[in-house]
């Protein structure tokens, strides 16, 4: 077996190398802090390189890297935890070289309205739409979210109001207000940006068989 990393003695210590491909600031929504993350991919004495991923930096001394390839071996004789530090070392001493090059990405984990790099974008939970004047959408990763809306292409601005109030006929009093604040949720942060945050509960009351929990699905 091929081994690509050793230590100052010659010690084999892995069978695989990761290349660093970029380095990654990550920011969570529209934060300005950032984390570190690392892009690589692992170079073997024989065959392809494995499949590109990114890694935490503060997390390089605890990848399962039998996970990210299947053909990953340690050294047997040494212990995990030593081989780890040699691997995560292997990554860290490259990082000069791709200083002031990083990337940015965001991470999007709620749904509605926000500001990324000063572009307006609206996160429909599986995917960032912007205005058509925006030709760059800023690059962003897309946290799993347990809802999303569905949009659907085929159907125009108008088509889609007069769907709205067509659903707010079945009931109208409660629908306007329970849609009220649906559509408050989703334009949260443009109340935020002037410094108005909304702060509303809706009750719903009534008697049983009343409908008020489908209601509240609208």
């Amino acid at each position: 077996m091929g081994w690509l990393i050793r230590d100052e003695k010659n010690n084999p210590i892995s069978n695989f190398r990761p290349k660093v491909l970029s380095l990654i600031k990550k920011h969570a929504n529209e934060r300005a802090k950032h984390d570190p993350w690392v892009e690589v991919e692992l170079s073997f004495a024989r065959g392809i390189p494995s499949e590109k991923f990114t890694i935490p930096v503060k997390d390089l001394e605890k990848v399962d890297w039998l996970s990210k390839d299947q053909r990953c071996r340690l050294y047997p004789e040494i212990s995990p935890a030593k081989a780890q530090r040699y691997i995560a070392d292997e990554v860290r001493k490259v990082f000069p070289d791709f200083k002031g090059k990083e990337k940015d990405l965001h991470l999007v984990s709620r749904l509605g309205t926000q500001i990324i790099e000063g572009i307006p974008t609206f996160c429909t939970g599986d995917r960032l739409i912007c205005s058509p004047v925006n030709r760059e959408i800023p690059k962003v990763e897309i946290a799993p979210m347990p809802y999303r809306l569905a949009i659907d292409p085929n159907i125009n601005e108008h088509e889609a109001l007069v769907g709205i109030f067509d659903l707010m006929s079945l009931s109208p009093d409660p629908l306007r207000v329970v849609l009220s604040q649906k559509l408050l949720y989703i334009m949260r942060h443009v109340y935020e940006t002037v410094w108005k945050s909304p702060c509303v509960i809706v009750f719903l009351h009534g008697h049983t068989g009343t409908r008020k929990r489908l209601l509240l699905h609208c």
